[in-house]
């Protein structure tokens, strides 16, 4: 399994940002690589098959 990742803000300026990530199929997830949990940033994540 493969999975492609990224990560935007949390803030309403993103909003467009992270709705069209979701409308590529992206879903939030736990941060990754050297992310931490943080109020002004999300994580989303793709599995590309």
């Amino acid at each position: 399994m493969k999975r492609l990742s990224l990560e935007t803000g949390t803030q309403p300026a993103f909003a467009q940002a992270r709705s069209f990530f979701e409308s590529l199929g992206f879903e939030v997830c736990d941060p990754f690589a050297d992310y931490t949990d943080n109020p002004n940033s999300v994580c989303m994540t793709l599995v590309v098959e």
